[in-house]
């Protein structure tokens, strides 16, 4: 990992533009020992835009005074090199951004211009009312005369006190072996281990800045060393070197002093893996403009565990209750039921009502609310299939009842579903108590999670069959669980990249007549092969066992089927299309469901409960979402 950038950004937004003249000065700012400001002025006709660089504070101190933490250069004579990337953005949304390598120096060097452009062309063409935006990111490429002044030696005049050099690009650092030993394990292996460098009185570091190193060495020699400049190198060495003292040092720093703004902290400790510093930064996070302040301008770019804070922050301010978490395992799915007119206590006496039956993996399921003894039920069902005599379905039950402020009630049970026995469900409430805690207008909503952990007794229909009946049209048997499909090698090889590669390449399978294909559902791939030899297989039970093979393999004929299904017939939910589109990369799907996601309801339906197993793309996509309803 290279040394971090030195970079910073100049933002400021120049208002009263509308009069005659002008010429704006914006406070100057400090970084990387240089005072910068931004100048904007009227002349000639033009809007000429400028950024100023000086190693004097402009009320005339000198940096490198008492209360600076630098020295004066000798002569005062200093050359910084730069890339700036400029953007200016007007009142009705126009942008112009421009990019260049800018020098500056003592004298009139201090001072460039950055943009021109001719007033009248700026209130036609940018429809300036009276403001733009300014902002320049300064990424210094090289400096000489800013260097801070040293809190510590460690040159050849600390040789005495010494038993190593580090050579950093040249410059030497006299340092005792024991004491950096001590303070960081990566020293402790490579000055006493058994390297070859434990015996080397001269040993070089690559990849790293010889500031960033001294100013590392003095804050382990007790010296306060860290400040807004110079954090990120300190601790990025101290991320590299594992030295707990100074990275304790640095967290303490950005969680009391530090003046950055909350999106550098929080970029900072996700990438630091400071905890600390990143729970305090979302802490601090308590307003929708606070939200938009740390988001960057490509969310895709965000660490995922900070995009997921975020999306929770934002969530926090839309209403509506989130539903339960998206499906992970491979049999399982949800269903959800509004019990509307539900009657008071009064009338409830063998009251029962069921929602609408829906298929899932080839059975019919369904959810009911009855009374029962005064109590109210809530119930999952299995309706017994009428082409299997003797079957039995293996399940884990999440029923979650909410109540009149949309609070989750969450119950787990495991049920074996068989003949005679094709219902389970909870006890949640007295009926009494159901109208004032449960029923919001008369109406309960329920939602059930379910996933399949075994079938058996209950054989899937098959459409096309890969039998021992296909023997004469086969060269090659796939063998997946305990089942034997017979199919083509030249047939398989032109629908998978994947299969091409095993059975008409170098792999020994190739010159096998039988394959075992490992950690594969026989089902799934029955269903897979019928996909690639035409067959109409692909329905809401199907789809993921399929387009899960066609991923794995490579197929996109199967692949392209499973999204066209996904698109135009499908009834799942948004929430698990998403899920699926992201896992199995169909962009189409993925594209469609997120133009469908319009309200803040939306937005809730599709956001699982734990936001940090989401795929980080829709994470970012559903955030853009709700800070478009936070505005």
């Amino acid at each position: 990992m290279r040394s971090p950038k030195k970079e910073f950004t100049l933002t400021h937004v120049f208002d009263n533009m509308e009069t005659e003249e002008f010429d704006f000065f914006t406070v100057e700012e400090k970084h990387y020992n240089v005072f910068w400001n931004l100048n904007l002025c009227q002349y000639n006709g033009n809007v000429e835009f400028y950024i100023i660089s000086s190693l004097t504070e402009d009320d005339g101190s000198v940096a490198g005074s008492v209360d600076s933490d630098w020295s004066e250069p000798d002569g005062e004579e200093y050359c910084v090199e730069t890339e700036l990337d400029i953007k200016l953005t007007f009142a009705d949304g126009k942008k112009i951004e421009e990019k260049r390598k800018v020098v500056f120096k003592t004298g009139d060097d201090s001072m460039h211009e950055f943009m021109c452009i001719p007033w009248s062309d700026l209130t036609r063409e940018c429809s300036v009312d009276g403001k733009v935006k300014v902002e320049v990111r300064v990424k210094i490429l090289k400096a000489t005369g800013t260097e801070t002044k040293k809190l510590m030696n460690f040159d050849e005049a600390m040789k005495d006190f010494s038993d190593a050099v580090l050579v950093v690009k040249k410059e030497k650092f006299y340092i005792s072996k024991l004491f950096l030993a001590y303070q960081s394990t990566y020293f402790k292996s490579l000055l006493l281990g058994g390297f070859k460098e434990s015996e080397k009185s001269e040993i070089v570091l690559k990849d790293i800045d010889p500031e960033d190193f001294q100013k590392f060495l003095e804050v382990l020699y007790g010296e306060d060393a860290v400040d807004d400049d110079t954090v990120e190198g300190i601790v990025h060495l101290a991320d590299m070197y594992d030295a707990p003292k100074v990275l304790k040092r640095c967290e303490q720093f950005l969680m009391k002093k530090s003046r950055k703004s909350l999106k550098s902290k929080l970029k900072l400790s996700a990438k630091y893996n400071m905890d600390s510093v990143k729970n305090k930064c979302l802490a601090d996070i308590k307003t929708v403009a606070d939200i938009q302040s740390v988001l960057p301008e490509n969310l895709e770019e965000m660490d995922h565990s900070l995009m997921a804070s975020v999306l929770r922050k934002a969530m926090s301010h839309l209403t509506f209750h989130s539903l339960i978490t998206m499906s992970t395992l491979k049999k399982e799915f949800s269903m959800s039921c509004t019990f509307k007119k539900v009657p008071t206590s009064r009338k409830c006496k063998n009251y029962s009502s069921f929602s609408k039956q829906e298929d899932h993996y080839n059975f019919q399921w369904r959810l009911s609310l009855k009374e029962a003894d005064q109590k109210a039920v809530v119930n999952l069902h299995l309706i017994e299939p009428k082409d299997a005599s003797d079957f039995s379905v293996e399940t884990e039950c999440d029923l979650t009842v909410f109540d009149v402020n949309g609070i989750c009630n969450i119950a787990r049970f495991t049920y074996k579903f068989k003949p005679g026995d094709d219902n389970s469900g909870i006890t949640f409430s007295s009926w009494k108590r159901l109208s004032k805690t449960y029923l919001k207008n008369g109406e309960l909503e329920v939602e059930a999670h379910v996933k399949i952990q075994n079938i058996s007794g209950f054989e899937y229909k098959k459409l096309k069959v890969f039998d021992e009946s296909m023997k004469q049209f086969s060269d090659i048997v796939l063998v997946a669980g305990e089942e034997k499909f017979y199919v083509s090698k030249l047939f398989l090889a032109s629908h998978s990249s994947y299969f091409n590669s095993l059975l008409l390449g170098k792999f020994d399978e190739s010159k096998k007549s039988e394959v075992n294909l490992k950690d594969i559902d026989p089902d799934d791939f029955q269903r897979f092969l019928e996909v690639l030899h035409g067959e109409d297989a692909i329905n809401d039970s199907t789809i993921e066992g399929i387009v899960r093979l066609a991923d794995m393999y490579d197929a996109p004929t199967a692949h392209r089927r499973c999204e066209k299904f996904m698109m135009k017939e499908s009834e799942k939910s948004l929430k698990e299309k998403l899920e699926l589109s992201a896992r199995y990369k169909m962009i189409r799907v993925k594209n469609k469901c997120l133009s469908e996601i319009k309200t803040a309801k939306d937005i809730k339906s599709v956001v699982p409960e734990n936001i940090d197993e989401m795929d980080p793309s829709l994470t970012a996509a559903i955030l853009k979402k709700a800070i478009s309803h936070l505005k």
